[in-house]
């Protein structure tokens, strides 16, 4: 923007706001009156003001500086990014807040556990052992008062098993390359209730992804004349 005090100039070979002492001679050249000149947008000084205030506000949501005391116990146990699997923790992480899922694989896993021929490779069986990590409190636990909580590593586990298999001869989820998790969260449901139809399980008519359904009816209504 341009006022008759100056404008915003910025120099791309110094990479760099500068000044122009002849801004209003060269602005005449080309027929702008520099004293005629209105503020009609943000300066950069402006937008820096704005940006140091939303930098404000994110520190007051992120608690930074505040001295934090870690939670720890069952259903407080994070989960490793083993590179770009950051969609694969926080869908996994979200539907075991969901009490279907907790009932089906964390309070039955001792179930899939035994039933399991191959572990390694048994939907059910990792499915379980993912809930117990996360839910079990098993690896989450009290860090006590007289040790620094800021020096120790957070409670998480690394779910590399359960990752292999769920991304087993599927086309992205196979790589290690960042995916969308909305995808995620629909191929995995398919594959729980795949699952459900054909695996042995405590309960056969059981099948935690029939929370996500939901019936959508058209109607076309016509007003009466």
């Amino acid at each position: 923007t341009i006022t008759a005090k100056g404008a915003d100039i910025y120099s791309y070979d110094e990479d760099d706001m500068v000044e122009d002492p002849n801004l209003a001679v060269r602005l005449s050249h080309w027929g702008i009156n520099m004293l005629k000149m209105e503020k009609s947008d943000r300066s950069m000084a402006d937008l820096e003001i704005e940006l140091n205030q939303k930098f404000g506000e994110a520190s007051m949501i992120e608690e930074a500086n505040s001295k934090l005391q870690p939670v720890h116990g069952p259903g407080y146990t994070g989960m490793r990014n083993l590179g770009n699997s950051c969609y694969l923790n926080s869908v996994m992480q979200v539907l075991f807040t969901l009490k279907d899922f907790q009932e089906k694989y964390y309070k039955n896993s001792d179930f899939y556990f035994d039933k399991a021929k191959d572990p390694a490779n048994d939907f059910n069986a990792q499915t379980a052992k993912l809930a117990h990590g996360l839910l079990s409190g098993v690896y989450s636990k009290e860090i006590p008062a007289n040790v620094d909580a800021s020096l120790q590593a957070p409670s998480v586990i690394r779910p590399q098993m359960f990752r292999l298999l769920i991304g087993r001869n599927h086309a992205d989820f196979g790589t290690k390359q960042q995916q969308d998790a909305a995808e995620f969260l629909q191929y995995y449901l398919e594959q729980v209730h795949n699952h459900c139809k054909k695996d042995p399980t405590p309960d056969p008519t059981f099948d935690p992804s029939t929370c996500f359904q939901f019936e959508l009816e058209e109607r076309i209504h016509y007003p009466e004349t």
